[in-house]
């Protein structure tokens, strides 16, 4: 919550400071999640494969604002 006497422009940078961060958040989850399940359902070629593949373009064009 902003307290009264803070200037707006202040108010506006810790916002988009929290909203990097939730991104970076993001991308090390998608990270983790290519890494070892998408990898792994392709190492092991398991039907899930393509499931993971379209799970992962998903979150990457959600990611990219798509």
């Amino acid at each position: 919550m902003a307290e009264p006497d803070q200037y707006c422009i202040a108010v506006m940078a810790q916002g988009s400071a929290a909203t990097k961060a939730l991104g970076s958040v993001a991308l090390v989850l998608l990270g983790e999640h290519s890494n070892h399940y998408a990898a792994e359902a392709v190492a092991e070629g398991r039907p899930v494969a393509g499931g993971k593949i379209r799970e992962a373009n998903a979150a990457i064009a959600c990611l990219a604002g798509f």
